[in-house]
């Protein structure tokens, strides 16, 4: 078991020394997975970044009322399935009965919300994972162990990254889960972020290995500081090309993009 221990920590190790090697290309996300052509948020639309390739798919997780780890964005469903409901009230069984393809187009008529383990059961260890914590104000707790009994389950530690806009949540994870994930801080100036954590304040809440700001933050100045404070950075959301080349030219580690396969056309991602 000791020595389980120790290759499991040196390939971890390894793996983070690669991602801040610049002769390596920086990761690609799917911004909840390939939503361009698919439901975001779905197996449709994960399915797709496998087929093309996609390095990595970022995702969105809440805990709903009977426990369950549902993959959605918005804690109230009206945007993506019609109904004014919320994820929290609603038991799992009431949530697969959701349509939430429709919106997109009507061949996708029928798609449901997934739940976290059938992500994994669909992608395996064949694609990087960013999972973004999407906490009410009273389950953090419960949706960090939820979210971390699954990835542990399926001995996904290595192939997945927890971030969340609260670094509330990000400390519960880090004792829940023994500081075994790299974690990222996400921020922006959004009003909906309160006023101290637009900047990043966060990470000083929480023990964070990742900094990932919104990629109009991002400059020379700001990567400077970061790989002076040994952070490694991911941005978000980049859908135009030029934004895309300006963000590799900066040294981040990794790039979220609502388009991925514009920007891997590139050649300068991996």
């Amino acid at each position: 078991m000791f020595l389980y221990f120790i290759a499991e920590t040196f390939i971890s190790q390894y793996l983070l020394s690669m991602s801040s090697d610049k002769t390596i290309k920086p990761l690609l996300y799917g911004h909840r997975g390939l939503s361009t052509l698919a439901p975001e948020n779905t197996l449709p639309s994960f399915q797709l970044c496998l087929e093309h390739n996609i390095s990595g798919i970022e995702l969105d997780v809440h805990i709903c009322k009977t426990g369950e780890c549902v993959v959605v964005h918005d804690s109230n469903l009206l945007r993506v399935s019609g109904e004014n409901c919320l994820v929290e009230k609603l038991s799992l069984d009431e949530i697969k009965q959701l349509d939430v393809g429709s919106h997109k187009n009507a061949s996708f008529k029928g798609t449901t919300i997934p739940l976290l383990q059938e992500v994994f059961e669909l992608c395996g260890k064949n694609i990087m994972y960013d999972i973004e914590l999407k906490p009410s104000f009273f389950n953090d707790k419960a949706l960090c162990k939820a979210t971390y009994k699954i990835i542990k389950d399926y001995k996904m530690e290595y192939n997945s990254s927890i971030s969340s806009f609260s670094p509330l949540a990000l400390k519960n994870m880090e004792k829940i889960g023994h500081w075994t994930f790299q974690d990222a801080i996400i921020f922006s100036h959004e009003k909906h972020v309160p006023f101290f954590l637009r900047n990043g304040f966060g990470k000083h809440l929480c023990s964070c290995t990742y900094l990932k700001p919104e990629f109009k933050q991002i400059n020379e100045k700001f990567m400077e500081n970061a790989k002076q404070d040994k952070y490694k950075v991911v941005s978000w959301v980049v859908d135009d090309l030029k934004d895309a080349k300006k963000m590799v030219n900066f040294g981040v580690d990794g790039v979220i993009s609502n388009n991925p396969l514009l920007l891997k056309k590139t050649g300068l991602f991996r």
